[in-house]
């Protein structure tokens, strides 16, 4: 990855180093299938995404980590929402088991008293294994009923992320979380003890230790409702199917990049929908570009 000092943006004063992400990054980390992989040696991916409230959040990560290359996914959410899920991918299987990696949140409002205690009991129940990724609605129970460790990885936007400062004890608001989101995802990732992916206008990644990637990838298209939802399933295969020895940041920061690729591919003005299914394409086109360079 290149390094460098952070783009300039927003109000920070002080430009931090940075790693920045590249396509060539993206293609040689990528976890590509092997030949000798079978579906469990691929990873095993648990979702606890979508609520009646919010249907669509348990199809459109599901979908996207099955487009990214999940090759086992387990569904966990509420059972409003199964059905649902399996008409979208028959894949799916339904039922807790062994898994490398959670996603938790999307689709979950943390102000409704049954969306935080089914949360609350999936933390207990899977936190203590590999991998989690808290989104959306779990983000509303960190610093009481969720403490986060070096194994989660934090995915706020900006309206989020202060909400998350406010539960930390501290003040700050939507709009100096836009303005300064170096110093805020560091001091996040620092008070939290886990990996932040801060999402906006550029995605920036906060490591507990301070080391920052940052993904320029970005496109306005992104912005619609249900992206984050898309970007959780992706990060979430990479979480459960990544062998090398990649700290969180740099996987987070490799399924930021290909979300990016993704949102430009099915643009203009696409639906959450469309990104999901841009996937595909986008892997193929960064598989061919690593095929060639190697040539």
């Amino acid at each position: 990855m290149i390094r460098g000092y952070a783009p300039q943006f927003g109000t920070d004063l002080e430009l931090p180093l940075v790693n920045l992400v590249t396509r060539q990054d993206v293609a040689r980390l990528w976890p590509w299938p092997q030949f000798s992989d079978d579906k469990y040696s691929r990873g095993v991916l648990a979702v606890v995404a979508g609520t009646a409230k919010y249907p669509g959040a348990g199809v459109l990560v599901a979908t996207a980590a099955l487009h990214a290359g999940q090759s086992y996914l387990r569904y966990l959410g509420e059972p409003a929402v199964q059905n649902l899920v399996l008409a979208a991918a028959p894949e799916v299987v339904l039922g807790a088991g062994q898994a490398q990696a959670l996603v938790m949140g999307s689709g979950f409002d943390g102000q409704i008293p049954e969306h935080r205690a089914q949360l609350g009991q999936t933390w207990r129940e899977h936190q203590a294994g590999g991998y989690v990724l808290l989104d959306a609605g779990a983000l509303a129970l960190v610093g009481s009923e969720i403490a986060p460790h070096e194994r989660c990885l934090l995915t706020p936007h900006a309206g989020e992320a202060a909400r998350l400062v406010q539960q930390l004890g501290h003040h700050t608001t939507r709009e100096d979380i836009e303005s300064r989101p170096y110093y805020w995802a560091r001091w996040l990732a620092r008070e939290t003890g886990a990996t932040v992916l801060l999402k906006g206008e550029i995605t920036v990644i906060a490591a507990p230790d301070g080391e920052l990637f940052v993904v320029t990838h970005g496109t306005a298209d992104l912005a619609t409702a249900g992206s984050g939802d898309v970007l959780a399933g992706v990060v979430g295969f990479l979480l459960a199917s990544t062998r090398r020895h990649l700290d969180l940041a740099t996987i987070a920061a490799i399924g930021a990049w290909l979300h990016a690729e993704a949102g430009r591919l099915a643009a203009p003005t696409p639906s959450a929908t469309k990104i999901a299914a841009a996937i595909h394409p986008a892997l193929k086109r960064l598989q061919l570009r690593k095929r060639y360079a190697l040539r």
